[in-house]
């Protein structure tokens, strides 16, 4: 049974996609020092779990995986544990608002659909119709400033309640079922993984949840001033997060 582990949120946390190279070295090294000494790492993300496999590729093994913002839980293989399905019904109510924000993404039955793709992994769909199937995780909007971001979260949190969560980072907006969050995935994966002690690391307000929800956890000086009252430490990186932590199980 392990001892401790540690969740990181992706972007601009453990992978920033603007810097090269786009994870530390020191952050590599230090996670497979964890592991040395016993421990698990895994991602907690608002990205869809072949997102995570995008971003970092071969670089970083992960013990656990929890995407969607909470909505997909999968093992280190990559293997579904858990999934928080919309109904067809909501994702379509949810691709109508879409269709008038800059740029939409929904998630179903494995895949991204978009009606404006900006990569190769979205298929692009005209109407919400032509995407098949019944397994929705999450519908996601981009807006054009973080407090209209804010704004449509609220909004959203408070009209579809009941139905959905919405939780935004920047100027991206994730929206999920109502049940699900990554502070209630991170709590999930400590039950069913055995650990005695969870950390968490996070940049941004859709991270507030696990931060929340975490036994010990981190944010770094450039987050938000919530997240900087709510986090047990603020460090310069996940190296410096995972050598606190493994001090505080020592002690």
């Amino acid at each position: 049974m392990p001892r401790f582990a540690m969740a990181s949120d992706c972007d601009e946390t453990l992978y920033f996609r603007r810097r090269i190279p786009a994870i530390l070295s020191q952050d590599i090294d230090a996670v497979r020092d964890l592991r040395a000494a016993g421990g698990l790492f895994g991602i907690c993300t608002g990205r869809p779990y072949h997102g995570v496999l995008d971003a970092i590729g071969g670089q970083l093994r992960f013990d656990f995986h929890i995407c969607t913002s909470g909505a997909h839980i999968l093992d280190g293989n990559g293997e579904t544990l858990c999934e928080h399905k919309l109904e067809r019904s909501t994702a379509a109510r949810l691709w109508q608002l879409g269709k008038t924000m800059p740029f939409m993404v929904v998630q179903a039955n494995g895949r991204l659909y978009s009606p404006r793709p900006t990569s190769s992994f979205q298929i692009f769909v005209r109407e919400f119709e032509e995407i098949p199937g019944d397994c929705f995780l999450g519908v996601s909007f981009y807006v054009e400033t973080q407090e209209q971001a804010a704004e449509m979260a609220a909004m959203i949190n408070s009209t579809w309640s009941g139905s959905v969560s919405a939780f935004y980072n920047s100027i991206c907006l994730d929206i999920v079922s109502h049940s699900v969050s990554k502070g209630k995935a991170l709590l999930d994966v400590k039950h069913r993984l055995g650990i005695g002690c969870m950390a968490a690391i996070g940049d941004s307000f859709n991270d507030l949840p696990m931060l929340r929800a975490a036994d010990i956890s981190f944010t770094f000086p450039y987050a938000p001033e919530e997240l900087r009252k709510t986090a047990s430490h603020i460090v310069p990186s996940v190296a410096a997060a995972l050598k606190i932590m493994e001090g505080s199980i020592d002690d």
